[in-house]
C-alpha cells in the first residue's frame, strides 16, 4: 500500500470521479452516515473516504442527542429504500411516500 491508498493514485481518481458523478444526481452528502461520539459532542460522519462531518447534534440530553443522531444517519438509507419501494404502495401510500421524498430532497412539502 502507499500513500494513495490500496488503489493507487489512479484508483482514487477513480474512485472521486465516481462519487462526484453521483453525487450530481443527488444533493446530499454521500451516505452511508455513521454516528460519532467525540469528546467535544456527538456528529453524523459519512464513511465515504471524502465525506466528513454532515451533522453536529447538540440539543437534548445525552441519550436524545444518541438517538437524533442514529435517526439523522439512517437518512440516506431510508431514503433509498422509500425510494424503491414506492412503485409497490398503494395511491395513497405513494402521496404520502412521495411528499416525504421530497421534504427530504427538496425541503418541500408537495401537499401542503
Amino acid at each position: 500500500m502507499n500513500e494513495y491508498g490500496p488503489l493507487g493514485a489512479e484508483g482514487n481518481r477513480q474512485e472521486m470521479i465516481a462519487q462526484e458523478s453521483q453525487t450530481m444526481t443527488r444533493k446530499h452528502t454521500a451516505g452511508p452516515w455513521i454516528v460519532a461520539n467525540e469528546d467535544n459532542g456527538t456528529y453524523i460522519r459519512s464513511k465515504s473516504r471524502y465525506g466528513g462531518m454532515v451533522a453536529s447534534v447538540e440539543a437534548g440530553s445525552q441519550p436524545m442527542r444518541d438517538a437524533d443522531a442514529r435517526l439523522i444517519a439512517a437518512a440516506p438509507e431510508l431514503l433509498e429504500v422509500l425510494s424503491k419501494i414506492l412503485e409497490h404502495l398503494s395511491k395513497t401510500d405513494r402521496v404520502l411516500a412521495d411528499d416525504a421524498i421530497a421534504k427530504a430532497t427538496s425541503g418541500e412539502s408537495r401537499h401542503d
